[in-house]
C-alpha cells in the first residue's frame, strides 16, 4: 500500500483528529464511552459554575472540584504513559497497534506508517516520556503548589493553569476572562484525557509531522529535489533578467529561497505590492492601516488621549471586518463543492504567484474539498465563539452599565496595568492576540491564512531543513545516474580492441563499485535521516514557540524576584521555581541533541572515506562538516544559538537565582 500525498494525508488526518478529540461522530464512530461523557458533564457543570458571576455559592469548592478532576485524570494519564513507554520494545508494539486501532478506521490505516512507527521507537519512546515529564512540571506542579499554600494560608490559591491569582475576580470581565481562558485549557486537558492516554494526544500532533518528515518517501525524495532545484534555476534566470542587483543578490540566491517566500507572503498579506498583483483593495489598506495604528495606540500605555474612544473604533472595525470574513466564508464554503472549489482556486491563484503553485498541491485540495470545507467551517465558528461573542458581551455591557469595557480578546481591563507584571502580561497577550487578528482581517479571508500558514510550514520550513540533505541526496542521484550510463556505454558500444574477458571484468568491477557505493551511502543517508527527524521534531516547528516560551519565562522568573521583594504575597518562589524548571527542560532538549550529534559523528567516523574518489570525499568532508554544525539552531535577530552553551548559561542563572531566593528569604 502507498502513502497518500502529503498535503491530501495533512488535511484528511487533521480534521479526522479535530473531530475525534471533540467528540464528533465521523464515519459513525464514537470516540467517547458513556463514563468519559460523564465526567465530560462534571467537568462542563464545573466550569459553568466558575464561568456564571452571579453564582456565589461556594465558588472555591467548585474550583477545587475542577482542579481535583483535571489533577486525578491527569495524574492517572501520566503514571498510565509512563509505566507504558518504560517497557522494553517487545512489550510496547502491542501498545502502539492498539493506539492506531484507535485512531484509525481500517480505510485509513496505513501499513508503512505504523512499520515506521514500530521501527522508531527507541526515538519514539524518550521524546514521549519527555512530553510527559514536561506536561507534569507545567501543569500539575502548579496545582499541587496551590494545594499546599492553600492549605498553609487557608485561602484558596491555585496558580496556572487553573486560575490567576493576579487577577480581579471581583470585576465581572476579568472573571469572565478568566473563566474563558480556563475553558479553552480545560478543553484541551480533557482531550488529552478522553483519548485515553497523552501519547495519544501526542501521536495525533506528530502524526503529520512523522508521516511528512520521517521516511516515509524518501525513494522519491531525490528525483522531486532534483526537478525543484531544476525549477528554481529557470526561475532565478528568468528573474535575473528582470530583478534588480539586490533582488538577485538577497532573493534569488537557493539559500534565501524560503526566507524570500515568507517575506513575499508576509508582504502581500499586509497588501504590499508585488509583480503578481495586490492581494488588497484600496478600502481594505485603508483599514488596515486604521488598525495598525489602533493597536499601537493601545499598547503603548503612555498615550492616554482618547483611550476609550480609540478601542470602541477599533473594536468596531475588528468586529465588522471579522463579521464580513465569517459570513463570507460562511457562505463562500457552505456550498457545493464545485463553487467551494473556485474559490479555493481564486484564493491560491492571489496568495501564489505562477512559479509558485504547486499543481500538486491544488489537485490535493479539489481532491479534498470537503474536507477542506469542514476545517475552515470547524475555524470560523470557533472565531466567532472567542471573538465575537465576547465583543458583543462588551458592548452590551458597556451599555448597561456606562463604564467602556472589553473583554477577550480586545481588551485587559481587569489588570492593574500600572503594575509591571500586569503591563508586561497585558502587553503580551495584546500583542499575540492583535497580530493574530491582523493577519486574519488583512489577508481578507480565513482561509488566505490557513494557506499562508500551511504554505511556510509545508514548503519553506520544509525546504530550509532538507536543503543540506537535498544537495547529498542530488549527489548520490547523479552518481548513481553516472554509474547507470557507463554500464550502458559499455553494453552498447563493445571495443573490437578489447576482448569480451576484459568486458566481462569492467562489468563485474563496476557492478561490484556500485554496490560498494550504494550500501555505504545508504548507510550514511539513513543515518543523516534519521538524525535529521530527531532535529525536526524538536526544532522545526517549535523554534519561535521555543524562544517565546524561554522568553516569557525569563520574564516571569525576574517578576517572580520582585514580587517576593516588593509584595506581601508568596507565591512568587513557587512561580519562580516553576518558571525555572520550564526553562530546564528546554535545556535538556539540548543535551539530548549533543548526544545523538556524537552518535552520529562515531558513526561517520568509521566510515570508509578513503576508498572514495576525489569527488566522493569533497561530499564526504562538506557531509562531515554538516554534521558538525548541528548541535546548534537559529532563532531571527539572536543569530545561531549554541545549545551546550545555553545550557551551561542556564545552570548559572539556576544557581544565582536560588542563591537570590535564600538570601531574600
Amino acid at each position: 500500500m502507498s502513502l497518500p500525498s502529503q498535503e491530501n494525508f495533512l488535511l484528511r488526518m487533521v480534521v479526522i483528529k479535530i473531530s475525534k478529540l471533540i467528540g464528533a461522530n465521523l464515519k459513525s464512530r464514537q470516540l467517547f464511552s458513556w463514563q468519559q461523557k460523564a465526567i465530560l458533564i462534571i467537568q462542563l457543570i464545573a466550569l459553568a459554575t466558575q464561568i456564571n458571576g452571579l453564582i456565589s455559592v461556594w465558588p472555591n469548592v467548585a474550583e477545587i472540584c475542577n482542579s481535583l478532576i483535571v489533577w486525578f485524570f491527569g495524574v492517572q494519564t501520566i503514571t498510565r504513559g509512563i509505566s507504558t513507554f518504560t517497557k522494553n520494545d517487545e512489550k510496547i508494539c502491542p501498545e502502539i497497534e492498539k493506539i492506531i486501532d484507535n485512531f484509525f478506521q481500517k480505510s485509513e490505516k496505513n501499513e508503512k506508517f505504523r512499520q515506521i512507527l514500530l521501527s522508531h521507537l527507541r526515538i519514539f519512546k524518550p521524546i514521549v516520556l519527555a512530553f510527559l515529564a514536561v506536561y507534569f512540571i507545567s501543569s500539575f506542579l502548579p496545582i499541587i503548589t496551590g494545594w499546599i499554600m492553600t492549605s498553609i494560608g487557608g485561602e484558596v490559591k491555585l496558580f496556572l493553569p487553573i486560575k490567576f491569582p493576579y487577577i480581579d475576580l471581583n470585576n465581572i470581565f476579568g472573571y469572565l476572562f478568566v473563566q474563558f481562558f480556563l475553558a479553552l485549557l480545560a478543553m484541551t486537558l480533557f482531550a488529552i484525557i478522553a483519548t485515553g492516554d497523552v501519547y495519544n494526544f501526542y501521536l495525533t500532533l506528530q502524526t503529520v509531522l512523522m508521516v511528512k518528515i520521517l521516511n516515509c518517501q524518501f525513494d522519491k525524495l531525490g528525483e522531486d529535489l532534483i526537478k525543484v532545484r531544476e525549477l528554481e534555476e529557470k526561475t532565478q534566470k528568468l528573474r535575473t533578467k528582470k530583478s534588480k542587483s539586490w533582488d538577485i543578490l538577497l532573493f534569488n540566491n537557493s539559500i534565501f529561497y524560503p526566507l524570500r517566500m515568507m517575506i513575499v507572503k508576509m508582504l502581500r498579506l499586509i497588501g504590499a505590492s508585488l509583480p503578481n498583483g495586490k492581494l488588497l483593495s484600496v478600502p481594505q489598506i485603508i483599514i488596515s492601516i486604521i488598525q495598525a495604528i489602533a493597536i499601537s495606540i493601545q499598547i503603548n500605555g503612555l498615550i492616554k488621549l482618547w483611550p476609550n474612544r480609540t478601542e470602541l473604533i477599533r473594536s468596531i472595525i475588528l468586529y465588522l471586518l471579522g463579521t464580513q470574513t465569517i459570513i463570507r466564508g460562511i457562505s463562500r464554503f457552505t456550498r457545493d463543492d464545485e463553487k467551494a472549489l473556485k474559490e479555493i482556486n481564486g484564493i491560491i491563484d492571489k496568495l501564489y504567484g505562477e512559479n509558485e503553485k504547486d499543481e500538486k498541491f491544488c489537485q490535493s485540495l479539489s481532491s479534498n474539498v470537503k474536507l477542506f470545507r469542514k476545517l475552515i467551517l470547524t475555524y470560523l465558528i470557533t472565531c466567532c465563539i472567542f471573538y465575537h461573542l465576547p465583543a458583543a458581551t462588551g458592548w452590551i455591557l458597556t451599555l448597561m452599565t456606562g463604564e467602556f469595557v472589553l473583554p477577550m480578546p480586545l481588551k485587559f481591563p481587569y489588570i492593574d496595568s500600572y503594575s509591571t507584571f500586569g503591563f508586561l502580561l497585558c502587553l503580551a497577550f495584546t500583542t499575540l492576540v492583535s497580530t493574530t487578528l491582523f493577519l486574519i482581517i488583512a489577508a481578507g479571508d480565513t482561509a488566505n491564512l490557513y494557506f499562508t500558514l500551511q504554505t511556510i510550514t509545508m514548503v519553506d520550513m520544509f525546504v530550509l531543513k532538507l536543503q543540506f540533505l537535498g544537495e547529498d541526496l542530488i549527489r548520490v542521484r547523479k552518481l548513481e545516474i553516472k554509474i547507470q550510463n557507463d554500464e550502458l556505454s559499455i553494453n552498447s558500444k563493445p571495443s573490437q580492441k578489447v576482448g569480451k574477458a576484459s568486458i566481462d571484468l569492467k562489468l563485474k568491477n563496476l557492478k561490484v563499485m556500485q554496490n560498494f557505493v550504494d550500501q555505504q551511502f545508504i548507510r550514511l543517508i539513513n543515518d543523516y535521516n534519521t538524525y535529521n527527524d530527531y532535529i525536526s521534531r524538536i526544532f522545526s516547528f517549535r523554534e519561535l514557540i521555543t524562544f517565546t516560551t524561554l522568553y516569557l519565562n525569563f520574564i516571569g522568573i525576574g517578576l517572580s524576584l520582585v514580587t517576593i521583594k516588593f509584595s506581601s504575597i508568596s507565591f512568587g518562589i513557587a512561580t519562580g521555581m516553576i518558571f525555572t524548571l520550564q526553562v530546564f527542560m528546554h535545556c535538556v532538549e539540548g543535551t539530548l541533541v549533543s548526544i545523538q550529534n556524537d552518535k552520529l559523528l562515531a558513526k561517520v567516523q568509521d566510515f570508509p572515506w578513503y576508498k572514495l574518489s576525489h569527488p566522493q570525499k569533497k561530499i564526504f568532508l562538506q557531509f562531515l562538516c554538516i554534521c558538525q554544525s548541528t548541535n546548534s539552531f537559529s532563532l531571527p535577530i539572536f543569530g545561531d544559538v549554541n545549545m551546550e552553551l545555553f545550557k551551561d548559561i542556564m545552570q548559572a542563572t539556576y544557581s544565582f537565582l536560588m542563591c537570590i531566593i535564600q538570601f531574600v528569604n
